[in-house]
């Protein structure tokens, strides 16, 4: 039986997010300057080959899915990766440690985001993100020293993303404390926060299973391209 995070991208897409959407025939993408994500139609080559007109330039889509995907020949896979795809049924216990000041964040806290972003590389953060939700950080005089946010919302999920500590301040209990803020403002308006973590980052999956975190699925992440070769793009394509 599928469920709704099943293709939560697409999700969002069609429905509170749709108005930063670009389609191509039948397959959707975020805008890039929001982010790569795409939810196409289904997983049948022609379906997937509906990315291709989403998939150009400088700008790939990347994938969420709940299987290893085989994409057809008008489109280059640029990488691979297994995710666990993360919910919190529950508020997280309460720390120990007193919370650090947290603030929400705005347009003109973007390039300080940015260069925290390009310092820690939390995952695809665009200049536009920051539009997808609430964002909130931790300052110490003028420097962003930690942040997260809200990235792929859909119907009674929102996901928690950008999550972020300088090098510097690691092991203050940062993240956990933006984490927890970001969850109590998700519960409120009634949805569950979810997350997504490489599978390798053993560190991250301990800190969010402490926190109540329970896996749901191990997703499969592909990023894609358009193929170099003009002769396999296919037909009808062309964004709306």
């Amino acid at each position: 039986m599928q469920h709704e995070l099943d293709h939560a991208a697409r999700g969002a897409l069609t429905g509170r997010h749709a108005a930063f959407a670009q389609h191509s025939r039948t397959a959707l993408r975020y805008a890039p300057e929001f982010g790569p994500f795409a939810g196409p139609a289904g997983h049948a080559p022609d379906q997937l080959a509906d990315l291709w007109g989403l998939a150009g330039g400088d700008h790939p889509t990347a994938l969420f899915t709940c299987d290893e995907l085989a994409f057809p020949d008008c489109l280059t896979c640029l990488r691979r990766g297994r995710l666990h795809e993360m919910l919190l049924p529950a508020m997280p216990p309460t720390d120990a440690r007193p919370a650090p000041p947290i603030r929400e964040l705005t347009q003109s806290d973007v390039p300080a985001m940015m260069q925290l972003v390009a310092l820690t590389n939390p995952g695809p953060f665009a200049e536009r993100t920051i539009e997808l939700g609430r964002y909130i950080g931790v300052f110490e005089d003028a420097t962003l020293l930690a942040m997260a946010g809200e990235r792929i919302n859909l119907d009674g999920y929102t996901e928690i993303s950008a999550v972020c500590t300088h090098p510097s301040q690691r092991g203050r209990g940062l993240a956990r404390a933006l984490i927890a803020n970001a969850a109590h403002a998700i519960f409120a308006r009634g949805d569950l926060p979810f997350l997504h973590v490489f599978a390798e980052n053993e560190p991250a999956l301990a800190v969010y299973r402490r926190m109540g975190f329970e896996t749901r699925h191990i997703m499969h992440l592909a990023v894609v391209a358009q193929a170099t070769a003009a002769a396999v793009a296919p037909r009808h394509t062309e964004l709306a």
